[in-house]
């Protein structure tokens, strides 16, 4: 069992918010700006969700979820020019 805060932190840099139900919430608290690519994960390893969002520093940024998504826990792959990070994200229906 993995226990997970309801606000966990990346390197301080950014925030994920957990746990998500219709969307993911990202703080940006100290990441670079910019574009950056996303994919999400189930727990057997299949690619659920990608895409892109565009970071703002000192901002939030909302990755939605798909609806058919099924609650569990899911790894959460970020990359931008300079930095790119895995996070593991609780998601309830």
């Amino acid at each position: 069992m993995i226990a997970l805060s309801d606000k966990q932190s990346v390197g301080s840099a950014i925030t994920v918010m957990n746990p998500a139900k219709t969307a993911i919430t990202l703080l940006n608290r100290s990441a670079p700006s910019g574009i950056y690519t996303y994919q999400l994960f189930n727990s057997t390893g299949q690619q659920v969700s990608e895409g892109k969002i565009d970071m703002a520093a000192n901002a939030a940024v909302l990755i939605r979820l798909p609806i058919q998504i099924a609650t569990g826990y899911y790894t959460l792959h970020l990359q931008g020019q300079q930095m790119r990070f895995s996070q593991q994200v609780l998601i309830e229906k």
